[in-house]
């Protein structure tokens, strides 16, 4: 089985309506059988919204974390709420991990626009989305709490690229992304980022830059 989690800290109603938008999506344009598993990270809001809600805001990486630990599926699949899926979106991610791959992504709209092709790219990096093997997830530890929110997902992707586990991305489905919609309210200046950036940067003892070599 399939389980899809979806990390969420509601500080306002926008990010609330974002999530229902998300669910939405979800339910209209997903073909196979799955659960999801929406985790409330110690959010100031409480709407009427299914979750597993935690006591203590844990940042994305521990949210994250928790949903894998209460999912039933043998994979999963880490879905930002902040994103509209796409018809065929869960099969693109998916079907590609019976077929050697062992975590795979599918294209984002903040950063690739709406276009698609029948292809498939080894070693992009990941982010608002990523199927990923229960046994793969379990093996590397999931997301490193430490990073909370950012870099979790290039530290995760540098880990399995040391423990030899091949990564992709189908480029044939595409998600709808409001990029950053959470951090715009509450890390508008970038103080998370800066010291996750620090973070990874001394963790990895490399300089990030736009080379795949830095990741």
């Amino acid at each position: 089985m399939i389980s899809i989690i979806v990390p969420c800290y509601w500080s306002s109603e926008h990010l609330v309506e974002l999530t229902k938008q998300c669910l939405e999506s979800i339910d209209n344009f997903t073909g196979l059988p799955c659960e999801i598993v929406v985790v409330d990270d110690g959010s100031p809001l409480a709407p009427e919204i299914p979750s597993l809600r935690l006591p203590d805001n844990k940042g994305y990486a521990g949210a994250s974390n928790a949903g894998a630990k209460y999912a039933k599926g043998d994979t999963y699949v880490i879905l930002n709420n902040d994103t509209e899926v796409c018809p065929g979106w869960l099969e693109a991610l998916t079907e590609p991990l019976d077929n050697g791959y062992d975590i795979m992504s599918i294209r984002t709209s903040d950063s690739d626009g709406f276009l698609t092709d029948d292809k498939i790219t080894d070693w992009d990096k990941f982010g608002s989305v990523l199927a990923i093997r229960k046994s793969v997830w379990d093996d590397l530890g999931g997301f490193d709490e430490e990073f909370r929110g950012y870099f979790c997902d290039l530290d995760l992707y540098r880990r399995a690229r040391l423990k030899g586990y091949k990564i992709g991305k189908n480029h044939a489905s595409v998600i709808l992304h409001h990029g950053k919609a959470t951090y715009q309210e509450t890390d508008k200046q970038d103080k998370e980022y800066t010291q996750a950036l620090k973070q990874y940067e001394a963790k990895h003892g490399v300089a990030l830059n736009d080379s795949p070599r830095s990741w």
